[in-house]
């Protein structure tokens, strides 16, 4: 609803009073001059009209009155209107405060309904609390549970395979026999290995591949992989028993020695050419001039091994632990290394040429004497690397990182080191033959007495800021031609 008008009444009061003031002024006046009338002895004649003048004024006088009794009436009726509106408005706020006071209530109820809610809510949350710990006691006695049924399981594997070795020892017993036949045999030579017939080869084949690896319990715990100690014991029975190159590579050819336990053992000198030892445990065996040529040693344990003048042509190391490993002398030529961990190895004198070392997003996280291979968004670290008389011919090594190495008497020729990095890396007596360094970083490099160094082989280089015993003719020819190759930024 629109509100109403309010009627200015002290303005009104106010207006009234002025004009009374007005007209009290006036006959006051009037009211001098009839005195000097008076006083001056007029004639009877201007006393008349002095006394006209005097009713006049008292009419005056009496309107006056009678107007300021009206607006005295009027102001009493404005201010009893006035107290009744006071008096409503004291109604309005008493009713206001009655519904805060309502309000207040309802706040103190809702209030003591939170609290209740909040202690609910406490105890729902002490139910969860004893609910969760009795969920994580019946999860751990499920694990404890599972635990025990792999264990038992695995027991019992155990016992299967423990079936097995009878038969094992029937073969072998075999082997035995046609050996001892050939022995028997007067024009046999036993020089060049005693042969085994295709059957027994066969069984041979066969019984390894029932050798399946289980875990098995070392003190009371399973060991942490699952492994084949039968197909270890079977590998050494063969190899001590002096077959002859043929009857080896046909058992090798179809026989299965992965997961094989065989740490610590000593294979020297064994002839194992593409044999199967997948994931197998030869942590700290002695492999010294084994034959091992095409082997797939993929994932295989071999740290702390003993591999000195080992051939190892063509052998699958993918995703194998070498670290700490001995590789002196040792042939890796064409070798597959991706994922293999060669961390903390020894390589000097070893033949790595045509090694194939991928980038980053394929290698993953190998690593060759204390130095890390492909970490991600990185190509090969070949930082800190003792390399001597290492065989690096032909290697793919784009990008690598061969920051202060020691590369004395190296064989580099026409390897691919695309943008590596040789940053303080001594090069003593190395061959470059051929070596493709397009952007590389010589920084600091040592180039003492190495081999085939060509100025058309440093002009693609990007930096040879700070090197050391350049040939003086090439770096006045290369300050001539190319100036910014000295600095730090190098040529872009």
């Amino acid at each position: 609803m629109a509100k109403k008008q309010r009627t200015d009444w002290k303005g009104i009061s106010i207006k009234a009073e002025e004009k009374n003031a007005a007209l009290a002024k006036e006959v006051g006046y009037l009211k001098s001059q009839i005195e000097e009338k008076k006083i001056g002895g007029k004639s009877l004649k201007e006393n008349n009209k002095y006394r006209r003048i005097d009713i006049l004024l008292a009419v005056v006088v009496v309107a006056v009155m009678i107007l300021q009794i009206y607006q005295m009436i009027r102001q009493t009726e404005i201010m009893n209107s006035q107290k009744i509106l006071m008096q409503s408005q004291n109604d309005l706020f008493e009713n206001q405060n009655d519904l805060i006071k309502f309000q207040n209530e309802k706040f103190d109820s809702q209030n003591v309904l939170m609290s209740s809610q909040n202690r609910l809510i406490t105890l729902q949350n002490d139910k969860f609390d004893a609910q969760n710990k009795l969920m994580f006691k019946q999860n751990l006695l499920a694990d404890i549970q599972n635990y025990r049924l792999n264990l038992q399981n695995n027991l019992i594997e155990a016992d299967r395979r423990g079936s097995l070795i009878p038969l094992m020892s029937n073969i072998m017993n075999q082997v035995d026999a046609e050996i001892n036949t050939l022995k028997t045999n007067t024009s046999f030579d036993a020089s060049k290995g005693y042969s085994l017939s295709d059957p027994l080869i066969g069984r041979i084949a066969a019984l390894s591949q029932g050798f399946l690896p289980y875990r098995y319990l070392e003190g009371d715990t399973l060991t942490e992989r699952p492994v084949s100690p039968e197909r270890g014991q079977l590998l050494l029975s063969l190899v001590k028993s002096g077959l002859d190159t043929i009857s080896y590579n046909k058992i090798f050819t179809y026989a299965n020695f992965s997961f094989a336990h065989l740490g610590g053992v000593n294979l020297v000198d064994a002839y194992l050419p593409k044999i199967n030892l997948a994931k197998s445990d030869l942590s700290g065996a002695k492999l010294d001039g084994a034959y091992l040529t095409g082997a797939n040693l993929s994932h295989a344990d071999l740290s702390h091994a003993e591999l000195h003048s080992t051939i190892l042509l063509r052998v699958d190391f993918t995703g194998a632990d070498l670290r700490n490993s001995s590789l002196h002398y040792a042939k890796l030529s064409y070798a597959e290394v991706t994922n293999a961990d060669f961390s903390g190895s020894e390589l000097s004198n070893a033949d790595l040429s045509y090694v194939n070392i991928p980038k980053s997003g394929t290698i993953g996280e190998s690593s060759i004497g204390g130095f890390i291979i492909g970490k991600k968004n990185y190509y090969t670290n070949f930082s800190k690397a003792k390399l001597s008389n290492t065989n690096l011919k032909g290697a793919l090594l784009i990008g690598s990182d061969f920051k202060d190495a020691q590369i004395f008497q190296s064989n580099l020729t026409f390897a691919i080191l695309h943008k590596a990095n040789f940053d303080s890396a001594k090069l003593q007596g190395s061959n470059l033959l051929g070596a493709q360094i397009f952007e590389a970083n010589l920084s600091n490099v040592d180039f003492g007495h190495v081999k085939n160094l060509e100025i058309e082989f440093l002009e693609i280089a990007k930096s040879l800021w700070k090197c050391t015993n350049l040939d003086p003719k090439i770096e006045a020819q290369l300050h001539k031609e190319k100036p910014c190759i000295f600095t730090m930024e190098g040529c872009k």
